[in-house]
């Protein structure tokens, strides 16, 4: 007789000959003596037992060992065939083949013999590996392990190895889809799965795959633990996959674990399930892929899915998740938060199936939406919105070194779509860059959000040093009710240019303004006839005409249309009507100019009054929807970040035209990308012949030009003179120069 055995380097003879013991018939015939050291398995994995035949059948046989086997897999001295079973099964980890209880066709109900085999192995200290050759039809639970109900229930200790391999399905489920799971892991710890595939060929309802838990009943805690899945695979299924059942899972590695169309893939239902960490997760045609459900959450490193109809990962409120290396392509999401943390780190999420507007009422190729108490997003590259539901508590969000899509309304990568804003959100973005606009760099942030959100500029106050600029250039849009500046600092297509960080003075600047109405001590807000365009929280508050009427730093806390309050009460003696009042911006904090590159051309003259804004008359490229062609007057490669203003000629119901110079073309061409809210056409409406107001003048004289750089072709020299807000004048040597000169700024 010849019996199949697996190959030498994946069991020792120990259990070869284990195998060959349980294989062979009661009954005489053949004797066979093996002695110890002198046996061998072939490469092939086979090992032959040669005789008489009895009755022409292959012959019986008794298997006599001497000598003695040793190691952690020994077996008796002696094998009798009457009782080769038996005799397996007190060995240390024996192994059973399910060849010797199931058919194992694909058609033969399976269910009854599969669960013989493995009470065989339930509550034994020693374990079991179970082998299955074949494909199981199963029309009821499978248990491997014990489901008695109680935590007192023995502990299992039960490995199963598919020889065919996931792909072949090897366990199909045709049982009810009311809940019950094909295959229960019960109380089973310290195990290994390999091959396990779980089709469901009946009906989705609510069915269960896999379900790995306790014993049932009172059992708690963590009671199947310690697993690994190598190369398994379900399918088709309500649920593919639930961990924790009067009882947690824990320390669960999932191997190359394949999830297809399931409305979930995974869940854990038990607080007590962790540490589920899975490499090279495999997903396609799922609802959700991975929920965090009850549990800590999950792990993920490296796979990929697709078609997803809810997302890829969902991460409820006990949730700590984190996915590396993972692609997405053509799901309606990437990642919904519902209250819980995720990391995701060098990931690259393709398009997704539902295009759409981000302006729309609800916003289409969204890749990450919902709620979050944490979000750190960093090295991706996401092709749809990162949406973001209510925020409060302790929320912290980080994006940096991403490739994404950019809200128009604020140039960050980020939409703040609730205005349902209980609290603070700590928020941080850094070098991102705009998958719509050519790899530019997107607005930095790092600060607090709280109010409206970005979606309504004027109600959200920023708080943070880094980024007054952009609460001081928050001028609003005349007919538009959004802001001009909020959504673009135009110096930063200047430094994506590398020519080095804004520049800045670090002491302090002062406005003054005039009380209308006094404050008496104990109170901290102070009243004006209409408070300044310039003020802005942060900005430390004197009174000019009653000194000790102010604590020492006292600030600026907010402020309504006609009332400032501060972040410390009035005291005695109180703050008068009529009172001077002086603001200064915070000492040490960089107060930053509106320009670091400027040019000019000089017309045959010895003098050139260079101011900071110029107009030029402007058209539509032909066939380019967001070039602008200069019709009168140059554009300059210093125009690039600068502020564009084309009165009359706004788009999608604006009044006027708002946008920024993105590349430089020639002295023609310009290359523009409008600000917020005027997504497309990119370019103004019905332009014709209109005057284009390119640059922003400085906030003040307090700045050097420290450089400058003319085109003449024999040598001049320049000299500065004039200096205003609004620009200044250069002197040449050359009475009649008509040198284009570049000139650097720093203050």
């Amino acid at each position: 007789m010849t019996v199949e055995l697996f190959p030498s380097d994946f069991l020792d003879t120990s259990e070869a000959l284990r195998k060959l013991a349980a294989s062979i018939n009661t009954g005489g015939g053949v004797s066979l003596t093996v002695t110890d050291g002198t046996h061998t398995v072939n490469a092939a994995g086979m090992i032959t037992v040669s005789g008489a035949t009895v009755g022409g059948t292959s012959p019986n046989a008794t298997l006599a060992i001497s000598g003695g086997i040793t190691g952690t897999r020994g077996l008796p001295a002696t094998f009798d065939s009457a009782n080769a079973l038996a005799q397996a099964a007190t060995a240390n980890c024996p192994i059973y083949y399910l060849s010797e209880w199931i058919v194992g066709d694909g058609s033969a109900d399976d269910t009854a013999a599969l669960n013989a085999a493995f009470a065989l192995a339930a509550g034994v200290s020693t374990g079991a590996t179970f082998i299955l050759n074949g494909i199981c039809n199963i029309s009821d639970t499978i248990v491997i392990g014990d489901n008695t109900g109680s935590d007192a229930a023995p502990t299992s200790f039960i490995n199963l190895i598919c020889t065919g391999g996931a792909g072949a399905a090897p366990f199909r489920w045709s049982g009810p889809s009311d809940g019950r799971p094909a295959i229960l892991f019960a109380r089973n710890k310290y195990f290994y799965v390999r091959g396990l595939g779980l089709q469901n060929n009946g009906e989705v309802g609510s069915s269960v795959g896999l379900l790995l838990g306790g014993s049932g009943g009172t059992d708690s805690g963590t009671a199947t633990l310690a697993a690994v899945f190598d190369k398994c695979s379900v399918s088709g299924f309500n649920t593919g996959i639930i961990d924790g059942n009067y009882g947690g899972s824990s320390e669960i590695l999932w191997n190359s674990l394949s999830l297809y169309n399931c409305n979930t893939g995974w869940v854990s239902d038990d607080f007590n399930t962790l540490n589920h960490v899975f490499v090279m997760l495999q997903m396609g045609g799922c609802g959700v892929g991975l929920d965090s459900g009850a549990g800590e959450g999950f792990h993920v490193y490296g796979g990929s899915s697709s078609q997803s109809s809810i997302c890829d990962f969902n991460v409820q409120s006990n949730g700590a998740c984190d996915v590396t290396s993972f692609r997405n392509e053509n799901s309606v999401g990437f990642v919904r938060g519902q209250g819980g943390s995720i990391l995701l780190k060098n990931c690259n999420q393709k398009a997704s199936v539902l295009a759409g507007d981000f302006n729309a009422a609800v916003p289409g190729g969204v890749s990450v939406s919902g709620v979050f108490d944490r979000l750190v997003i960093d090295n991706c590259q996401l092709d749809g919105w990162v949406s973001l539901g209510a925020l409060g508590g302790a929320n912290s969000i980080a994006i940096t070194n991403s490739f994404v899509q950019v809200d128009p309304n604020n140039n960050m990568p980020i939409s703040l779509q609730s205005s349902d804003f209980g609290t603070i959100t700590r928020l941080f973005l850094k070098h991102n860059e705009s998958i719509q606009s050519n790899h530019i760099n997107t607005n930095d942030f790092d600060g607090f959000v709280t109010g409206g959100g970005f979606n309504a500029p004027t109600q959200t106050t920023l708080l943070s040093s880094v980024i007054k600029k952009v609460q001081q250039d928050q001028t609003p849009i005349i007919n538009s009710g959004q802001t001009y500046g909020a959504d673009t600092l135009a110096m930063g297509y200047v430094r994506h240019l590398g020519e080095g960080p804004l520049p800045g003075i670090t002491t302090a600047s002062v406005q003054s303004e005039t009380t209308s109405a006094a404050t008496l001590a104990g109170s901290n807000i102070l009243t004006v006839s209409a408070v300044p365009s310039w003020l802005t929280p942060g900005m430390i508050v004197t009174d000019a005409t009653a000194p000790g009427a102010l604590p020492y730093s006292t600030s600026v806390d907010h402020f309504s249309a006609t009332e400032i309050f501060l972040t410390a009460n009035v005291v005695s003696p109180g703050v008068g009507s009529g009172d001077t009042l002086n603001f200064y911006t915070s000492y040490g904090v960089s107060y930053s100019g509106n320009n670091l590159r400027v040019s000019g051309t000089f017309g045959s003259s010895g003098t050139l009054d260079f101011t900071f804004t110029r107009d030029v008359t402007v058209n539509t490229g032909t066939g380019q929807n967001n070039v602008l062609v200069a019709v009168s007057g140059i554009f300059m490669p210093t125009d690039v970040g600068k502020p564009i203003a084309i009165a009359g000629h706004g788009n999608q119901a604006w009044t006027d035209w708002y946008g920024y110079g993105v590349k430089y073309i020639d002295a023609t061409n310009l290359l523009v990308q409008p600000a917020g809210g005027q997504a497309t056409p990119y370019v103004p409406s019905g332009v014709g012949n209109a005057t284009a107001v390119i640059g922003q003048n400085e906030p003040d004289a307090n700045y050097i030009v420290a450089s400058i750089v003319g085109n003449a072709a024999a040598p001049e020299t320049y000299s500065i003179t004039a200096q205003t807000a609004s620009g200044f004048t250069v002197a040449s040597s050359n009475a009649s120069s008509t040198a284009t000169v570049t000139f650097l700024l720093i203050r």
